[in-house]
């Protein structure tokens, strides 16, 4: 599987948790998601990364929200 492959949009996220797009952006600007990655002018998170959050209960991260998104090359 392919990186991108990997990456799930705010659409995505959204169907994976059952909440509205509108909520996902809710919960990134709060902290509460895994920290996202930015590919340009868009935001995408890790699969690996939300399957961790879920399993671990879906704590807020500690730090960081929507200014500490990571940058992502290709």
């Amino acid at each position: 599987m392919s990186t991108i492959e990997n990456l799930m949009t705010v659409e995505d996220l959204a169907k994976l948790l059952h909440v509205s797009v509108r909520t996902v952006w809710r919960l990134r600007r709060n902290a509460s998601l895994p920290h996202p990655v930015k590919i340009g002018g868009g935001v995408r998170w890790r699969k690996s990364d939300v399957k961790t959050w879920i399993e671990q209960g879906c704590k807020p991260e500690s730090s960081g929200g929507a200014a500490d998104a990571r940058s992502f090359e290709m």
